[in-house]
């Protein structure tokens, strides 16, 4: 009975002779050596882009996180105020959820109240509230 080991050698075998590996290129021989002393082959140095494609490609690259930045800031415009709080408060007599959205606004605070049969549902009956009263502002 053969071996785990012994099936899996064999099936790397049928694959690599199935799946030959592509021809790698070959180094001609020819280095590039930089000031410092370090030497690379030819063909990689080909490969790169120079230092003036790099540069623009790093510029291009900041400047697309810069927007991404700048996008996330005005995200932050429909959120809610830092400070701002919810209130629940549970009726068990009429089996409804009596939530306030409290929001302090330049030194006065904003009261939100909605009433509902679900905790969840009616904090964000509360939040529409508070987005209708920033709209007519």
């Amino acid at each position: 009975m053969a071996s785990m080991r012994d099936f899996i050698n064999s099936r790397k075998a049928q694959q690599q002779q199935s799946n030959p590996e592509p021809a790698k290129p070959t180094d001609s021989g020819e280095r590039l050596t930089y000031r410092c002393g370090h030497s690379i082959p030819r063909t990689k140095f080909e490969e790169k882009h120079c230092p003036k494609c790099r540069a623009e490609h790093k510029r291009n690259k900041n400047q697309r996180r810069l927007v991404r930045q700048a996008e996330a800031k005005t995200d932050n415009i429909q959120r809610l105020p830092d400070g701002s709080s919810y209130q629940k408060k549970y009726d068990a007599t009429s089996q409804m959820w009596v939530v306030t959205l409290i929001i302090p606004l330049d030194g006065e605070t904003k009261h939100f109240t909605a009433t509902g049969s679900g905790s969840m549902k009616t904090e964000f009956e509360c939040d529409a509230l508070w987005r209708a009263w920033l709209a007519t502002k």
